[in-house]
């Protein structure tokens, strides 16, 4: 049984085949995960830099003028 395998066959159909994986792989998906108050304690987040933080809950109360509040633009 063995003399009917070739070794450096193996090896390079093996390597082509690996090649071939590696070229056609699925790109990973990417989950957008914001934080609430419900899940802010079960997720650890990196940004663009690759800093890793977390959030901690803070409850504030809500100015009475509109004017007091701040528009924060969406991190992209």
């Amino acid at each position: 049984m063995l003399k009917l395998i070739s070794i450096p066959v193996v090896l390079i159909s093996f390597a082509i085949g690996m090649f071939f994986v590696y070229i056609t792989g699925v790109e990973p998906k990417v989950i957008h995960i914001y934080p609430s108050p419900e899940n802010i304690n079960k997720y650890i987040l990196q940004d663009k830099a690759e800093n890793c933080f977390v959030y901690e809950k803070q409850e504030v109360p809500c100015p009475e003028d509109d004017e007091d509040l701040n528009q924060i633009p969406l991190q992209e």
